[in-house]
């Protein structure tokens, strides 16, 4: 005879529950997820994002990335203003004052994110041989701290500072002019919905951060200074299957689905205990791949909304 295996049952994980309908809530269960009675569920928190010119004269297309949020995105509105319709070009660098033999600065890189403008590299730390600096972009805006003998990277440019027969002094400067490489692409500052500055954005490459990941590029009618691009981030507030990987809330345990619901081809309704309950370990159900540690992770959140596993 075949052998038959029995799937867990509606509730079958319960020790206990509060009175009434107080543990459990209606719940729409995300497409693409066919679980048990029992899987830990995550909610998507940070699932919908939604780009589009907010003003300007600014006509080219706004795409997201295949994967739109990072590890850090927030929920609200991104606000992209486009600061020049210029790309940055080469950079110079110079010392403000006289070097003597104080130490030097290498060739600048400069890659995406970079400014047309003049950055400012100033001593804010003197230490014999060593000495730290502060890196100012053009915007105004600080983009890092560096020291001397090891590689810089921030605000779109790459160098190093070399130590020299006389230390740098506190208030020492370096200059850094980029200049315009090709008119037409935009430079845009990235702010997100929380007041952090972010890397700038190139029209016509793609962006990537821990926040959002997109690419704007250029139209037939080009950025322009003052152009302004809204990416707003929200929530479905829908439920899936816990994925400890995941950037968009659903790798924080937020309840455990109450009877089996297939909602393989598109959302579904469902049930889920997602407060006050006594839980029975053993009958959890769990992503494949988890591992101990997300494991013990996600029963601390359980825990944390009053769903304790024995």
């Amino acid at each position: 005879m075949p052998e038959i295996t029995e799937g867990r049952h509606a509730g079958e994980f319960l020790h206990s529950e509060a009175n009434g309908a107080l543990s459990r809530d209606a719940i729409v269960l995300a497409a693409g997820n066919n679980l048990a009675a029992g899987a830990v569920l995550g909610r998507l928190a940070k699932d919908t994002v939604a780009a589009a010119k907010a003003s300007g004269t600014g006509n080219g297309t706004i795409t997201m990335a295949e994967t739109p949020l990072g590890a850090a995105a927030e929920v609200g509105r991104y606000v992209l203003t486009c600061l020049s319709n210029s790309a940055a070009g080469s950079a110079t660098a110079a010392f403000v004052g006289t070097a003597g033999t104080r130490g030097t600065m290498s060739a600048v890189t400069v890659g995406t994110g970079a400014q047309v403008g003049v950055y400012k590299v100033t001593f804010i730390e003197p230490a014999e041989n060593l000495g730290a600096f502060s890196v100012e972009a053009p915007d105004g805006t600080n983009v890092g701290t560096g020291t001397v003998g090891t590689e810089f990277v921030g605000g779109g440019l790459t160098f190093t500072i070399s130590d020299g027969e006389t230390d740098f002094a506190s208030g020492d400067q370096f200059t850094v002019t980029v200049a315009e490489a090709s008119a037409g692409l935009g430079i845009f500052s990235v702010k997100s919905p929380e007041g952090l500055t972010l890397a700038n954005l190139t029209a016509g490459e793609a962006y990537t951060s821990d926040h959002i990941n997109l690419t704007v590029a250029d139209g037939s009618a080009d950025w322009v200074a003052g152009d302004i691009i809204h990416v707003d981030v929200s929530g479905s507030g829908k439920f899936t299957a816990l994925a400890p990987a995941a950037t968009n809330g659903s790798e924080i345990a937020a309840g455990i689905l109450y009877a089996g619901v297939d909602a393989s081809l598109a959302d579904a309704p469902a049930v889920a205990v997602v407060r006050c309950a006594e839980l029975n370990a053993a009958e959890l159900g769990w992503p494949d791949a988890i591992t101990d540690g997300q494991k013990a992770v996600a029963l601390a959140q359980l825990s944390a909304i009053n769903l304790i596993a024995r």
